[in-house]
């Protein structure tokens, strides 16, 4: 009796690691392929860092990409806003580029609105008839600012926020996006020299500093300058925003959101199925006669 009730058991935790096995393989398999096949869509300015003179205008060209999903449907729809600081930099035109209607029997359906008291331009673009939606890396949008006679030497950061798509099944897509500085009259160029004076990079405290800093008992959060600390017209040391990029070996921006990703999908469901499976087991083990 007491080997049948054993055995019973032990049949009742091989099913239950096979179908926590299986549930498992699932849970980290189908996200991975919607990542493979949806996540890559990316949204930013042509060139991060731009240079103007006061009274003069500069423009913008926005991009995006998208390589489609695993079914090879691109974007049917595009929306996102430009956020940028009105006392610097004044938004006088928008034209809406070939990234969704690159077709010719595609009608390219388009709504722009400029907010010059809260210094954003919000566009909005639809493809019609939606089709397999728009694929690539192409121009979305071209925005034209003017910069006033009396702005002087200063440095502004122009965002990208709000971005949104749809797939032509009305799946949504969040793109990533990636900001773009621009420097009047030389701007925060100065600045970014001085502070680089002492040989090492903006914003960034060694070892060896932080040492000395800890035995005399004044390393706290306080004492510690970094890019926060500064006043907000000077752009990081990369030329991008120093909220969501961040400056590699190379001089190349990536997007924090990108590094964000680098975690394994599904870890954190396997340690917790492990825990799962471990304690099923200790269960039963206890259970025995």
């Amino acid at each position: 009796m007491q080997a049948n009730s054993h055995s019973r058991r032990t049949r009742l935790l091989l099913v239950a690691l096979v179908v926590l096995g299986c549930a498992l393989a699932v849970f980290v398999a189908v996200p991975g392929a919607v990542i493979a096949g949806d996540g890559t869509s990316l949204l930013e300015f042509e060139e991060s860092e731009h240079a103007v003179d006061s009274g003069e205008t500069i423009t913008l060209e926005v991009v995006a990409y998208d390589h489609g999903d695993s079914s090879g449907d691109g974007l049917a729809s595009l929306s996102f806003d430009v956020d940028y600081d009105p006392d610097v930099l004044i938004a006088s035109e928008v034209e809406h580029e070939s990234m969704l209607g690159d077709d010719d029997d595609v009608e390219l359906v388009t709504d722009a609105e400029i907010d010059e008291d809260e210094g954003r331009v919000t566009v909005e673009q639809e493809r019609d008839p939606v089709g397999d939606g728009g694929t690539g890396y192409e121009a979305a949008a071209t925005i034209t600012f003017d910069v006033p006679d009396d702005v002087g030497s200063t440095s502004t950061t122009v965002d990208l926020t709000n971005a949104q798509a749809y797939r032509p099944s009305d799946w949504p897509v969040y793109p990533i996006s990636r900001d773009a500085t621009i420097h009047v009259d030389g701007g925060a160029e100065d600045e970014l020299d001085d502070a680089d004076d002492d040989g090492g990079p903006q914003g960034v405290t060694f070892a060896d500093d932080l040492e000395g800093d800890d035995e005399s008992g004044s390393g706290s959060e306080a004492d510690q300058v970094t890019d926060d600390d500064t006043d907000d017209a000077t752009p990081p040391a990369d030329g991008g925003s120093g909220d969501e990029s961040a400056s590699d070996d190379d001089g190349e921006t990536a997007s924090s959101d990108e590094s964000a990703t680098d975690a394994v999908p599904g870890f954190a469901a396997f340690g917790a199925a492990t825990g799962v499976v471990g304690a099923l087991a200790m269960w039963l083990r206890g259970r025995r006669p």
